[in-house]
């Protein structure tokens, strides 16, 4: 029991037992009792609201902790980091401070976090457009400076087996050798000095299952094997941990696909793991710190979009469900910018007249909560994003729902205001 509150019985005790010794003597306690009153006014016990707020632990963000527990037994948790006091406002989806209770003293800043930041406003810089013409549903993916735009479908609704590459030291394009045919919503990555794609959508909508191996140094496309059987997909989400590519989701039959499956391409052998909480297609997906990320999405239609935020830690083994991402969307881009998933644009959007999102959130693992910066420069879907030092490149994509390829090229400085 806290010591101010076992002297106030005491006294009390105090009390009594001296009012049966008469007068004199209850009249000199009485004298006593008021001066010492006085003198420990400033001490007052704490109110039991207080205690009980002493006695039991403040959970935070509990779905965070536990993601981040499961990544290592040895991770610290911050004590109340300031992300335990935000919330997602239901209005616009900004990440809003809860009124800080009067008994305990909080930090309410969003700039007291762990690294001591809240996430830029970025900065946008419009590049020359794409000069081989519009394109959308690309493949994109990074290699040294380079980055490579694989497949994709052009403003006349053709898919294409192009490979473009920007140099972004030199700011200059070249083609790169064609695809083994036509492909769209690529499943691409990079491990090494080496581009992989695993399977891709043709004009049809159907699905391929080949895996083919570029080169850069060659400039060579090689068979490299398929995907399990029954397994072939495009418009995955794709993430390398450890040399290994993840591949979650897609579309398969005209359908979304709750699969999920790791790659290695130094044994060439592919390995289930378990399946996605839902099916869905169109996701976006990012890695940070060696977990895997897996934002929205859809469930084959455009508008069967959803919001569900989750992640999978490979020494783990299993989902841990997220908060939710602000705005629910399929078919945005995606990147990882100064260790913070950042998502953009989408499609489906009912407060839209071309229903394109113009959204951008980001989500911070180490606080465990999303943010949600200016509009995009330039509202697009279908295409992908891809990040050198700390500027996002986003190629392409369309402008309209469903098809209207758009040749934008623009770049997101992710640490400037």
């Amino acid at each position: 029991m806290p010591q101010g509150i076992h002297r106030k019985k005491s006294r009390g005790q105090d009390k009594m037992r001296f009012t049966k010794d008469g007068n004199v003597v209850w009249g000199f306690f009485f004298v006593f009792w008021v001066i010492i009153g006085v003198g420990c006014e400033g001490t007052k016990p704490p109110t039991e609201s207080s205690v009980e707020r002493t006695q039991e632990p403040q959970v935070g963000n509990e779905k965070a902790s536990e993601q981040i527990l499961d990544a290592s037994s040895e991770a610290q948790i911050p004590d109340e980091p300031a992300s335990s006091e935000l919330s997602l406002d239901a209005s616009d989806g900004s990440p809003i401070e809860k009124e800080p209770s009067p008994e305990t003293p909080v930090e309410t800043s969003v700039e007291a976090t762990p690294d001591g930041t809240k996430p830029s406003d970025g900065t946008w810089t419009s590049l020359p457009d794409l000069p081989f013409g519009p394109l959308q549903e690309v493949a994109v993916v990074s290699l040294g400076q380079k980055i490579y735009i694989l497949g994709g479908i052009d403003e006349k609704k053709r898919t294409v087996d192009s490979v473009h590459i920007y140099d972004t030291q030199q700011k200059a394009w070249s083609v790169g050798a064609k695809l083994p045919f036509a492909m769209h919503h690529v499943n691409a990555a990079v491990v090494g000095d080496k581009i992989y794609v695993l399977g891709a959508l043709l004009q049809s909508f159907l699905e391929t299952d080949g895996i083919y191996v570029y080169d850069p140094a060659k400039d060579t496309w090689t068979p490299d094997g398929t995907m399990p059987q029954g397994k072939a997909r495009g418009a995955s989400g794709v993430g390398v941990i450890d040399g290994k590519i993840y591949v979650a989701g897609g579309f398969r039959g005209f359908k979304a696909v709750a699969d999920f499956s790791v790659y290695d391409p130094t044994t060439k052998t592919w390995a289930d793991l378990p399946s996605l909480t839902q099916v869905r297609d169109h996701m976006a997906v990012g890695v940070v710190g060696g977990i895997f990320y897996l934002a929205g999405g859809r469930d084959t239609q455009i508008s069967s979009h959803n919001a569900s935020f989750s992640s999978f830690d490979p020494s783990v083994g299993r989902w841990v469900d997220l908060p939710d991402m602000p705005t629910s969307r399929g078919g945005t881009a995606a990147a990882v910018c100064a260790g913070r998933l950042y998502i953009f644009g989408g499609e489906g959007n009912p407060n839209a007249t071309s229903q394109v999102f113009d959204q951008i959130e980001v989500y911070d693992p180490a606080l465990g909560a999303w943010f949600s910066l200016p509009p995009m420069k330039t509202p697009r879907h279908g295409t992908a994003a891809v990040t050198l030092g700390n500027q996002v490149f986003i190629p392409g994509g369309a402008t309209t729902i469903a098809f209207g390829a758009a040749a934008t090229f623009e770049s997101f400085d992710c640490t400037k205001p």
